[in-house]
């Protein structure tokens, strides 16, 4: 797999899509086990859309002192981290709370939330993405900085 390089990143390597399934619009239901795989512990979701969507999965990898820079998706897109500390910022925070995140943990965005994630810390986050989307558009969309950070240097 080749890494891509997008405008508006540093330090930041993005793994062509690992995965890309077209699903015809609808209702859609997973259930899964979590944890400790003990009974009980299932799990369901339900997704709801207008139309027809698409589930892609990519992985990342960044850098030490590495950002996504300002950006928005044009779907819901769920992370898990499996080394390292992604730190996530929010667009619309005016108190540039950090939300950090480590191994084994995971995070939702919705889409068109405008945010920033970070590796600010010592070794190389690696980061597992699935993004639930319309298809044929861009999964991604760099924005202007919303200044919600500048006292943070960024």
């Amino acid at each position: 797999m080749s890494a891509l390089s997008l405008a508006g990143t540093i330090g930041v390597s993005l793994n062509e899509t690992l995965a890309r399934v077209r699903i015809a619009g609808g209702e859609f239901t997973a259930r899964w086990r979590i944890g400790s795989q003990k009974e009980g512990d299932d799990f369901e979701a339900t997704i709801t859309t207008s139309g027809p969507f698409e589930v892609q999965t990519q992985h990342a990898h960044v850098e030490p002192g590495g950002q996504f820079g300002w950006h928005k998706h044009s779907g819901i897109v769920i992370g898990e981290v499996v080394t390292g500390t992604l730190t996530f910022y929010e667009g619309d925070d005016p108190t540039c709370t950090p939300h950090p995140y480590g191994p084994g943990q995971g995070f939702a965005e919705n889409g068109g939330q405008i945010h920033n994630s970070r590796n600010e810390g010592t070794e190389q986050v690696d980061v597992y993405f699935t993004y639930v989307m319309p298809p044929d558009i861009p999964r991604s969309f760099l924005v202007g900085n919303p200044g919600v950070c500048a006292f943070r240097g960024f």
